[in-house]
């Protein structure tokens, strides 16, 4: 084929492919288009005033105070590799968000109360935050950087680095 023939096929291509969503919008459009007699119908005569189209609000989402309600609560976390359970309440403390490890269950289920803090000064953004979360490990405390987002359930996804691996607990929002 000598280069003509290829300049028009792909001409025509280009048209076929870009004419098709004109003609479609064009199709659609026809329906939603004023007839004369509609038109003539919405225009004012001089000294009358039409109604004033009301403004929807938007609904804007809450500020980070409001937020913290959304985070507030007791959650149970299951420990599997070791059969334990705690109980974990992220409460409003001296102006922010903290978490507390309020009940610990061992594996006979024996219930221990307990009020050690594991998180101070959550920074929430909406459905995520950041925290330092302290690990108490073989009678040593570490503070790791974390990460927590909560899901449509209202549990909350944590993750953070420990000695090279990366560790996720989930939370499950207890009623």
């Amino acid at each position: 084929m000598n280069n003509a023939v290829l300049f028009f096929r792909s001409l025509l291509i280009v048209f076929i492919v870009a004419g098709i969503p004109h003609a479609l919008a064009i199709y659609a459009g026809s329906e939603n288009e004023a007839t004369p007699d509609s038109s003539i119908r919405d225009t004012e005569s001089p000294g009358t005033e039409s109604p004033k189209p009301t403004e929807e609000k938007t609904a804007e989402p809450p500020d980070e105070e409001d937020w913290a309600y959304y985070w507030k609560g007791r959650y149970e976390v299951t420990f599997e590799g070791i059969k334990e359970k705690s109980v974990y309440e992220v409460r409003e403390e001296n102006g922010g968000l903290q978490c507390y490890s309020v009940v610990q269950i061992d594996a006979s289920g024996n219930r221990y109360d307990d009020n050690t803090l594991l998180m101070k000064a959550l920074k929430i953004d909406e459905y995520l935050a950041k925290a330092e979360y302290e690990i108490s490990y073989e009678g040593q405390t570490y503070t790791v950087q974390s990460s927590l987002q909560m899901d449509e359930k209202g549990d909350i996804h944590l993750s953070y680095h420990y000695e090279g691996y990366t560790i996720r607990e989930t939370w499950k929002r207890l009623q």
